[in-house]
């Protein structure tokens, strides 16, 4: 599956599981549901999947990514009022810290609001 398709199956199931719940599910939730919706279409997606954070050469922390979808996209979810560039920027480390490049910030707020997010390797 090409990364456009991907990305396309993702957002079809946020909005899919947006339009059921609407806003009422905590965030962890939101994750669980789009994977069980990508499941349920063939898609292959990762839940929690870790990411370890080096400083120094020494493990400094693990971080949660919510979802990785098809091996290919990187799927934050939240539950705000709106999306602000912290929570991008959050998406975009953990896009430097792994071989992904591409990710999508979901928002599960008052309205539904995506952004993706692209890291360029070098």
């Amino acid at each position: 599956m090409e990364l456009a398709e991907t990305t396309r199956v993702i957002l079809a199931a946020f909005f899919d599981v947006y339009r059921h719940f609407n806003n009422r599910l905590p965030e962890p939730h939101c994750s669980k549901a789009i994977a069980i919706w990508l499941e349920d279409h063939g898609v292959p997606a990762e839940r929690e999947v870790p990411v370890e954070v080096h400083y120094r050469g020494r493990l400094l922390t693990t971080m949660r990514m919510d979802l990785v979808v098809n091996q290919q996209v990187v799927v934050e979810c939240k539950r705000l009022p709106r999306l602000l560039d912290t929570h991008r920027l959050q998406l975009l480390g953990y896009l430097r810290g792994t071989p992904y490049e591409h990710g999508l910030l979901l928002n599960f707020g008052p309205s539904p609001d995506h952004r993706r997010v692209v890291s360029r390797k070098q």
